[in-house]
């Protein structure tokens, strides 16, 4: 089992504000700089 703290919307919001909106309804958690968690996520975009 791996344990990662629940970060604030509002602090998530600012972290993610160029990449993906955060909303209400979402949960982020993981450590502010990095390291061990459950899951990486990838985003890519296509250019036409």
């Amino acid at each position: 089992m791996i344990r990662v703290p629940v970060v604030s919307n509002k602090k998530c919001q600012g972290a993610y504000k160029k990449v993906s909106p955060v909303n209400s309804r979402m949960i982020c958690a993981g450590w502010e700089h990095g390291g061990v968690g459950p899951c990486v996520v990838r985003i890519r975009s296509r250019k036409a």
